[in-house]
C-alpha cells in the first residue's frame, strides 16, 4: 500500500490496491480539546499532531511519543483507538470499515467524500471545494 501526506491541510490520502481514501484533521476548531504541549501553548494542526493517534500511545501514559492532546479526554482516546483500529483494518484487508468510525467510501472525482476527523468523525463531501476552485477543480 503506497501512501501520499497533503501535509498543507493536515490532510491525507490514501492508496490501496482498490481504493482511494482522503481523511482530515481539522484540530483547529473542532475537537473539544485543543492540540497543547505541556506549555499550555496552543499549536492548532501541527506537523505530525496525527501520530499519537495513528498509534494510539494516547492510551499509553509511558509511551516517549509527544501527544499534542489531553491523554484523559474521553473524546480523545475514543478517537485515538477508532483511528488507530481502522488504519490496521486497513492493512489487513484494504478496506478501513467496520472500526469505530462512520463508514468511509473510496474517493471519487465526483462526491469527493472525506472522512473529517474531530470529535464527531464523519463524511462530507468535497469539503475542500473553496481551495479546489482555486485550482479550477471545484
Amino acid at each position: 500500500m503506497a501512501e501520499l501526506a497533503l501535509s498543507t491541510r493536515a490532510s491525507y490520502l490514501w492508496l490501496t490496491a482498490e481504493y482511494i481514501y482522503t481523511a482530515w484533521w481539522p484540530w483547529v476548531k473542532n475537537l473539544p480539546v485543543p492540540a497543547n504541549a505541556a506549555s499550555g501553548k496552543y499549536w492548532g494542526a501541527t506537523h505530525a499532531c496525527e501520530m499519537a493517534f495513528t498509534f494510539n500511545t494516547v492510551a499509553d501514559p509511558d509511551s516517549s511519543g509527544f501527544v499534542f492532546h489531553d491523554r484523559n479526554d474521553p473524546t480523545v482516546r475514543e478517537l485515538a483507538l477508532n483511528w488507530s483500529n481502522t488504519l490496521i483494518a486497513m492493512a489487513k484487508t484494504g478496506n478501513p470499515n467496520g472500526a469505530g468510525l462512520p463508514d468511509w467510501p473510496a474517493y471519487d472525482d465526483n462526491e469527493r467524500q472525506c472522512l473529517i476527523l474531530d470529535g464527531e468523525p464523519r463524511i462530507e463531501s468535497n469539503p475542500d471545494a473553496d481551495h479546489l476552485k482555486l485550482w479550477g477543480n471545484g
